[in-house]
């Protein structure tokens, strides 16, 4: 049975302030599954969620969903119940609590007057629980750590129950052990029929969890697959410049990137470049 399609994204043309980033962008991304967006710095990643979430409006072209509708055309309501978007570094309300953050994720839910109901406060506790942060419901984010705001964001997208979520390097912040579980996370949701696209800079971790990834360099699409078909020695080369061998990781078979030392890459490393 074929997939069914989140996202058909067609000649899409998208930047910031007239200059584009993503140039005639063709893409479809199936729902469902978990798909790691990959790729050096600038290439288009972040901008390619905004588009997705609406927050950037194309210059030309335009994206699709599942039953056909153009996302242009979803009212921001409609959007935010669709999709859900964690994007880096967010903004922190000054003096919110954790749980009144994690509240605003049922705001595309709620009535009129606003008011949290049985179902909204089930869903937020179901999100404090799933993200391991229940214990610092009545905290101040002021008083959290970095990692600690990171997974109270990640509750907030969860209490938003959207159908698709967009995470942008949601691993930041977060030390290594609530790396793995947050992404364990992310491989739960999409068994449960969610859809998932992410920003993953760790391309072990992206072969790891991903069903799919998505290459992208200076604004074009590269490569799209399966971690196998796409984490190949030449493909890092030719978008990373980085020289390494492509092993089989030991406990599960995904492709394993193990640069090689002072390769022959290690002198053209782009942060060398301006």
């Amino acid at each position: 049975m074929p997939n069914v399609p989140a996202f058909i994204i067609q000649n899409l043309t998208v930047g910031y302030s007239g200059q584009p980033i993503l140039n005639q962008l063709d893409l479809t991304l199936d729902s469902g599954r978990v798909t790691a967006l990959i790729g050096p710095n600038g290439c288009g990643k972040s901008t390619l969620l905004k588009a997705m979430a609406r927050i950037l409006t194309p210059a030309s072209g335009g994206i699709r969903l599942s039953d056909g509708s153009a996302l242009s055309a979803l009212s921001a309501r409609e959007t935010a119940q669709r999709i859900a978007l964690l994007p880096q570094s967010p903004l922190v309300p000054e003096g919110l609590k954790v749980f009144d953050l994690v509240a605003y994720g049922r705001s595309p839910h709620l009535n009129a007057f606003g008011h949290l109901r049985e179902r909204d406060r089930e869903a937020i506790q179901q999100a404090l629980v799933r993200t391991d942060v229940e214990s610092l419901s009545d905290l101040p984010l002021a008083q959290l750590s970095g990692g600690q705001r990171q997974r109270v964001w990640m509750a907030m997208i969860l209490a938003q129950q959207a159908d698709i979520i967009l995470l942008d390097e949601p691993t930041t912040y977060l030390d290594l052990a609530h790396q793995y579980d947050l992404l364990d996370l992310v491989q739960d949701l999409a068994a449960d029929g969610r859809t998932v696209i992410t920003v993953l800079h760790d391309l072990n971790q992206a072969c790891r969890y991903a069903d799919e990834l998505v290459v992208l360099k200076q604004g074009r699409l590269m490569d799209q697959g399966a971690p196998k078909k796409v984490m190949t020695e030449a493909m890092l080369r030719e978008v990373f410049s980085l020289d390494a061998q492509i092993l089989d990781d030991p406990e599960t078979g995904t492709p394993l990137c193990v640069p090689r030392a002072r390769g022959k890459y290690y002198h053209q490393a782009s942060w060398a470049v301006a």
